[in-house]
């Protein structure tokens, strides 16, 4: 099997933000030969049902490690965090961190700060996500959760394609030796198979509010 395992992957239980199903995830990792597969929706578990029944396929020709977790957003201005539990009881403390931002809104909404991280962080395995020009917000969500939780942080790193990459990569290298969390590579991948490319620009632009040309051209 292909050792590689990516942690971050958004399904349609994200809403909005993705154009593959959990199944689709997992039947794909499948076939590619993942290691492991991390389910990562956006303060939310929901896709990890769908992917754990999907396993049980007896047509998948390898069965990947399901790492059943959350991708956390935060109103404070915190670069996002993929979680996920190393046991049961941490699986227990992740639900009720999301439940309590779940409570402080309208439902169909999480309203989460940086610091309810931090008072949950017990037992969980997390990869802080940095955006495209990380500044000075990420270096304090990295220093705060290495603190806490050391030994259990990671900084993700991915290749956006923006012309960048070399310098981005070079800063972040260097951002994850000064505070001694090491980078994890993930492509977060908001769809399982390129032909879902088409899907993802419609449900983008929905949640955009644009139209397909007004947003731009789709290469093919």
């Amino acid at each position: 099997m292909n050792a590689f395992a990516e942690v971050a992957a958004a399904t349609a239980f994200s809403f909005l933000r993705s154009g593959s199903r959990p199944e689709d995830y997992v039947v794909a990792a499948s076939f590619m030969g993942l290691s492991a597969l991390g389910i990562a929706d956006r303060n939310s578990v929901a896709g990890v049902v769908r992917a754990y029944a999907t396993l049980k396929n007896p047509e998948l020709p390898n069965v990947p490690k399901l790492l059943a977790g959350a991708r956390l957003v935060f109103e404070d201005g915190a670069p996002d965090v993929v979680v996920h539990p190393r046991d049961r009881d941490a699986w227990g403390r992740l639900c009720r961190l999301i439940t309590l931002g779940k409570n402080r809104t309208e439902k169909g909404d999480c309203r989460l700060n940086f610091e309810d991280l931090l008072q949950w962080s017990e037992g969980l395995l997390a990869v802080v996500m940095p955006p495209a020009r990380p500044g000075a917000e990420t270096r304090k969500a990295l220093e705060a959760l290495h603190e806490a939780r050391q030994g259990s942080v990671w900084l993700g790193a991915d290749m956006p394609r923006r012309g960048d990459d070399a310098r981005r990569l070079g800063a972040l290298k260097s951002l994850a030796a000064r505070i001694g969390a090491p980078l994890l590579a993930t492509n977060q991948p908001l769809y399982h198979a390129p032909d879902r490319r088409p899907l993802q620009d419609v449900v983008t632009c929905i949640r955009q509010g644009l139209s397909i040309e007004a947003a731009g051209r789709c290469w093919k």
